[in-house]
């Protein structure tokens, strides 16, 4: 069995994720064909795909275009022609999902793996707001929809977080289920000079208003005339080598606000590092779904309290100590490229177990990601008025839009 993984690259996990098929003995090719900038080190097999990413820099034009089409349609015959298995990631495509048919003639196991916003409902999530019009965000919605519905028809499995699954009919194998595969070069990373006494605090936003960055920043700087030594480091945008070497130097990090649970890629990159992570949530109810998995521990609080869950990191060296060696007992054990690759391995297989699946039919789930209540308050209430509930693409879950529009205080007419 050969396995192909593509087409992108999602903060290491692909890279890493090979790797631990290596370590099994799972012959594997990896291709991705996003150019990732933050140098998560996976390079990318075949010519043909190092080429087109090549050519994605270059300036574009209607020669280039047909080239770049050309490779494309290569590198497919190469993988369909080689592979047996094909795992796409982050609502990835050779051909706009158009591939999919011809896979599945051909005998292919096709399994998908999303990451959040791929598949999360876009008026729900922060992240994908930015700059989106109302009509903008409704189209996308719409479209997101239907190309998880494509998915779903043609792929023998689906893997994605229980709580994005608004958008998604068919039962999907839980994320988490399968853990994040985690491996860092520590030795790469270079010495930061700590200022003595001073307990250092890191907070590295991809997104800082989606991340709640200026209410992080105003809790330090509270705590700070309350007569704490803190020496916050904010990152965004770093390289990755520069972002390890301040997570070997802090005492814990802040990952975010207005988060979604349980444990997100900078969370876990800090337990890798035996630091603890403060992350700020609308509320405990999602952890529901996880309560029968061993997750790295996080410290959670709402996010009006995440001064309060800081100034209890400050205080209690204990706890904190306590809390970052079981996080990074759990991700250097059960979250290795190796243990993730062999979980893996029984998707591959078609032997899933029954407690991995979740169905979307049970969601409960109403608060997204990414935005404060009243911003999320204020975009239902937009989205609704201009393309009514329906626009929500949540006909088969009639609970979860009820609440919806009870939230945005909308009345549906």
């Amino acid at each position: 069995m050969r396995v192909f993984l593509g087409l992108t690259e999602v903060s290491g996990y692909y890279a890493h994720l090979r790797k631990g098929f290596e370590q099994i003995g799972v012959d594997c090719v990896f291709v991705d064909l996003s150019g990732h900038r933050f140098g998560y080190g996976g390079a990318t097999d075949w010519w043909s795909a190092r080429t087109l990413v090549r050519l994605a820099t270059a300036r574009r034009g209607v020669m280039l275009r047909i080239v770049s089409l050309f490779l494309r349609g290569i590198l497919f015959v190469h993988a369909a022609a080689t592979c047996d298995v094909f795992v796409f990631g982050y609502l990835t495509t050779f051909f706009r999902f158009r591939e999919l048919p011809l896979l599945k003639l051909l005998g292919k196991r096709i399994i998908y793996v999303f990451h959040g916003s791929d598949s999360r409902a876009p008026y729900l999530d922060g992240y994908q707001q930015q700059g989106l019009s109302i009509d903008a965000l409704i189209a996308m919605t719409a479209e997101r929809k239907r190309a998880i519905a494509t998915v779903e028809r043609y792929a023998d499995a689906i893997v994605c977080t229980p709580i994005h699954t608004h958008l998604h009919e068919k039962p999907v194998i839980g994320f988490q289920r399968l853990g994040v595969p985690v491996e860092y070069d520590e030795e790469s990373a270079g010495r930061i000079e700590r200022r003595s006494g001073a307990t250092r605090i890191l907070h590295a936003p991809s997104a800082p208003e989606n991340k709640g960055t200026p209410a992080i920043r105003a809790a330090i700087e509270r705590l700070r005339t309350q007569g704490y030594d803190i020496e916050y480091i904010e990152l965004t945008g770093r390289p990755h080598a520069e972002v390890v070497a301040e997570l070997q130097a802090c005492d814990f990090v802040v990952d975010q606000l207005y988060g979604e649970g349980p444990i997100g890629g900078f969370a876990t990159e800090a337990a890798f590092h035996g630091k603890p992570a403060v992350l700020g949530t609308h509320t405990d109810e999602i952890w529901r779904i996880y309560e029968d998995l061993e997750l790295p521990p996080v410290v959670r609080c709402a996010n009006e309290e995440v001064e309060a869950a800081i100034r209890r990191l400050i205080d209690d060296p204990e706890f904190r100590i306590a809390t970052g060696q079981r996080a990074r007992e759990i991700v250097h054990t059960r979250w290795t490229p190796r243990q993730v690759a062999a979980n893996f391995r029984r998707i591959l297989t078609g032997d899933v177990p029954v407690e991995w699946m979740f169905d979307p039919q049970s969601l409960r789930d109403v608060h997204g990601a990414g935005l404060s209540k009243d911003r999320l308050q204020r975009t239902l209430a937009e989205y609704i008025e201009r393309g009514g509930v329906a626009a929500l693409q949540l006909a088969d879950k009639p609970r979860v839009e009820r609440e919806l529009v009870t939230l945005s205080g909308v009345r549906a007419g």
